[in-house]
């Protein structure tokens, strides 16, 4: 899905993160294109292959619409979000669904070795794949929200976590000033609640969302979608999976 706003053009410049693969020059379209960074976020606990093939599926759709593809960014969610959520699967007697913990430097150490092993794409050719702990860099943009605030106050309180609107805000920001449009990566389901999302039109103001279906043929929207769907106007179906 494209938002309204123009893309940003020019070339691309590295990031003082640790890159799995590539060269620093972009993976190719044709001409005309916008350049992206594709931004794949989730808990990853633990990651697995699939995460990873998300995330160069994605980036080959693109280059096969004819966009360009400097990065694919792998970016773990803060620990406070893995606390959060086992902790809302904790039943009144302590009990869990015995989901682990694994911190954010095993799971970014785990995602990079995934990386490392699988085979490169010719068509990616040149995209830098990264792994960064972007949300650990930033605590500022922590912050208590409603949705812990339902699933967790009757247990006393909850952690501080970044939601996905300043975690785009954020990643944006930092890449647009390199030439990058932001293309983050979100399952098909998770569009059901993005009605809901506070300042949801300014997550459009970086990013370009790229969906993809979790065996999910209808969506059902838990609000008036109007104000989200009108930052499109153009939405571009993509079978990647």
């Amino acid at each position: 899905m494209e938002g309204k706003r123009t893309g940003p053009s020019g070339g691309c410049a590295d990031r003082d993160a640790d890159d799995c693969g590539g060269s620093g020059s972009v993976g190719q379209g044709s001409s005309g294109g916008r350049p992206y960074v594709v931004l794949v976020s989730g808990t990853f606990n633990p990651p697995h292959k699939g995460h990873v093939k998300i995330g160069t599926h994605a980036a080959k759709a693109l280059i096969e619409t004819g966009h360009t593809v400097g990065k694919i960014v792998y970016s773990p969610v803060h620990d406070n979000y893995v606390v959060n959520k086992i902790l809302s699967t904790t039943d009144d007697a302590g009990g869990t669904d015995g989901t682990l913990f694994l911190p954010m430097d095993v799971r970014v150490k785990f995602l990079k070795s995934i990386i490392k092993k699988e085979a490169p794409s010719p068509e990616l050719k040149g995209v830098s794949i990264s792994v960064l702990d972007f949300e650990h860099q930033r605590p500022d943009l922590l912050k208590r929200t409603n949705v812990w605030k339902t699933r967790l106050s009757h247990r006393g309180g909850y952690l501080k976590t970044i939601s996905s609107v300043d975690l785009i805000k954020g990643f944006g920001e930092e890449y647009t000033k390199k030439g990058y449009r932001v293309a983050i990566v979100f399952g098909a389901d998770l569009l059901e609640w993005m009605p809901k999302w506070n300042a949801v039109s300014h997550l459009f103001r970086q990013a370009d969302l790229l969906v993809i279906s979790r065996e999910t043929d209808k969506i059902t929207f838990g609000a008036d979608p109007s104000s989200l769907l009108s930052n499109f106007s153009t939405v571009n179906v993509l079978h990647i999976l």
